[in-house]
């Protein structure tokens, strides 16, 4: 299938997109212009050698900022880019981004005869929901499932894999990575699942039909608290780790103050599954554990020589 892909230099995206190219697809990729060189890593070829990708130079965020014929000849479409904060400077908030940049991309698959969308949204995702976050979201599916298109949405819980949240910024800086904050934050339950599995079952739904008209939750097989998380990562280091109470100007300061901006948006609503198990089905996902996918983190650090 050719794809009509978008956020391929994403976290998720360079997994789907490394996911396509490995499955046999043709990606056609909206970027913006300084992004190419950003995808060498993930290309199994040198970027001026890859015959099965395509790009097109474009902005979602942007009035109009979707070429005419972007996805024109595709026979699908992965719809990736949600950003989890706002850029109040640019003048983009939630709506224009989450929904604007959906509704640019339904535009665009709907021009080019698409007949077939798989959205990423998020858990919690609802038009009436107190987050703006998770209410453009909401809004966001809203448009999918009534865009005419045979859609399949996916709501990903935490996405654990290297190149994403830095959980070892979350510990007290100077320590050796065995004290953390002890605040509420630590508290929260999420339900983390690897980044390659979701990326796999999002390529795997382009053949599955039984996927078609599916809203389902993307978990793992474990709910962990974030402090639980921090303690397997210290696990995966051969660390124990203890938590301790300390003034909020040094949680601010610490890494877990630089680190709670890139969760604090997943924390204003719940971050667990009700029933992970469609997922796993339908999509042909056999998760990995939380602490296999955090030691498969430390190993790549370890070859990195972090």
């Amino acid at each position: 299938m050719r794809v009509f892909l978008t956020g391929a230099t994403g976290f998720l995206g360079r997994r789907v997109l490394a996911e396509l190219l490995s499955s046999g697809h043709t990606p056609r990729c909206l970027i913006q212009r300084d992004e190419p060189d950003d995808l060498i890593d993930v290309l199994p070829d040198p970027i001026g050698d890859r015959p099965r990708v395509e790009f097109v130079t474009g902005d979602l965020f942007a009035d109009n900022g979707v070429p005419e014929d972007a996805a024109t000849g595709c026979d699908a479409v992965i719809h990736l880019v949600g950003p989890l904060r706002p850029q109040p400077r640019r003048n983009r908030g939630f709506a224009r981004m989450i929904i604007g940049g959906t509704e640019a991309v339904l535009g665009a698959a709907r021009r080019g005869g698409v007949a077939r969308v798989i959205h990423v949204s998020a858990i919690g995702a609802m038009p009436e929901s107190t987050s703006e976050f998770h209410r453009a979201k909401g809004q966001a599916e809203i448009s999918v499932q009534s865009s005419g298109t045979a859609w399949t949405i996916v709501r990903p819980s935490l996405l654990l894999g290297t190149g994403g949240i830095d959980l070892d910024r979350c510990f007290l800086p100077l320590t050796g990575g065995h004290l953390a904050p002890r605040t509420r934050s630590v508290s929260h339950r999420f339900q983390p699942i690897g980044v390659e599995d979701v990326a796999h079952g999002l390529v795997n739904a382009l053949e599955r039909s039984q996927t078609e008209g599916l809203a389902c939750e993307a978990g793992g097989v474990d709910v962990l608290t974030l402090g639980e998380m921090l303690e397997l990562r210290g696990a995966a280091r051969g660390l124990s780790v203890r938590f301790v109470r300390v003034p909020p100007s040094v949680t601010r300061i610490s890494g877990l103050g630089k680190t709670l901006p890139k969760l604090q948006t997943l924390m204003r609503a719940r971050a667990r599954c009700d029933d992970p198990e469609p997922f796993w089905l339908a999509f042909g996902v056999t998760p990995k554990p939380a602490s296999v996918l955090l030691r498969e983190i430390e190993s790549a650090s370890e070859l990195r020589g972090d």
